[in-house]
Formats: C-alpha cells, structure tokens, sequence
C-alpha cells in the first residue's frame, strides 16, 4: 500500500526520474523521441473506491481525447503492481520492461533514514506504452 502526502513526493520523484531514463532506453529502439511522446503521470484511486474501474474509465476517457487532440502520439506510463499492468494491459498498453527500482523509502513512501535497512521487497517499475 502506497500513503501520498508530503513525504511520498520523494518516492514519486525517484520513480519518474527512472522512468525518464528506462522509458528513453526502450523508446529509442521502437523510433521514438521522448518529446514524441505522452507520458501519464499519475492515476490513483482512493482504497474506498478501489476496484469499481473507476479508474480505468478516467484513463480510458482521456485516452480517447487524447487521440483526438495528438493523433499518432503514443502514450506511455508506469507502475508497481501486477494489478494496475492487467488494467492497462485491458485498455490497450503493451507492456515493454520492468526493472527493479531502489527508492530509500519505506512501502509507504516515507524517505528512510541513512542507517535504516531498506525493504526486503524492492519495487518492480513496469513501463507500458499506448501505440495508436
């Protein structure tokens, strides 16, 4: 479980600072510039609300303006959970990568301390893309 507020900003800028880096290493090879490109930042839901698809439908409906705004600009994005790729997989991502990523934060997101033991259990960023 991922808690956001002011101390999980650092957790969201390590996983979008790596995905710049992975996404260019994974773009470049499929003939596509990183300004070529639409990046999905950030879909969450809230725990109460979690599993009504309300998120896939928001996704799925900006999606679908976005195709009529840019149209042959793909869309990538990110994320952590196996459940979250099934979805994207649903709405038409194609999965291209994942990596192992060390953020120095706890599984809530909290930075940790230079003496505090890391989880055992490191974040897996899958990167997936959106080809019209």
């Amino acid at each position: 479980m991922f808690l956001f507020g002011p101390t999980a900003v650092w957790h969201l800028y390590t996983f979008e600072r790596d995905l710049e880096v992975l996404s260019m290493s994974l773009l470049s090879p499929l003939g596509y510039k990183k300004d070529g490109c639409s990046f999905v930042l950030l879909i969450a839901t809230d725990p109460e609300f979690s599993g009504n698809g309300y998120g896939a439908q928001l996704l799925q409906w900006q999606i679908e303006r976005h195709r009529r705004e840019f149209p042959g600009v793909p869309v990538v994005l990110d994320t952590t959970t196996a459940q979250a790729q099934r979805v994207y997989e649903k709405l038409g991502f194609r999965y291209l990568e994942s990596r192992t990523v060390q953020t120095g934060t706890d599984s809530n997101g909290i930075k940790l301390a230079k003496d505090v033991m890391a989880p055992t259990e490191p974040f897996k960023q899958r990167v997936l893309i959106l080809e019209e």
